[in-house]
């Protein structure tokens, strides 16, 4: 694992809440990004930008010649890419 060590939880801190920290690099895990799948992707666009986030990129899936799906990731200031609408044209992707 690169020599990081496991988040853990503190005791209480500030008002009992429980707070965490890293044992080693003094790094915070943080994501990627959220993928959610939507069953109206232009809605669901026209949504996410209502609520400031940006379109970022689009991109198709594409398995064995048939398009599957349909992903637009969107983008909230300077953090690049943060959510991932997929549009699912098969109605099988797990």
């Amino acid at each position: 694992m690169g020599g990081r060590r496991p988040l853990r939880a503190r005791r209480r801190g500030p008002g009992g809440r429980r707070r965490l920290r890293t044992l080693g690099s003094g790094h915070i895990a943080t994501f990627l990004h959220t993928v959610v799948r939507v069953t109206d992707p232009e809605r669901s666009r026209r949504f996410s930008e209502a609520l400031g986030l940006r379109s970022s990129r689009d991109m198709d899936i594409v398995h064995e010649g048939v398009l599957e799906a349909t992903t637009c990731f969107f983008s909230l200031g300077e953090q690049e890419n943060v959510l991932e609408l997929t549009y699912d044209l098969c109605g099988d992707l797990a």
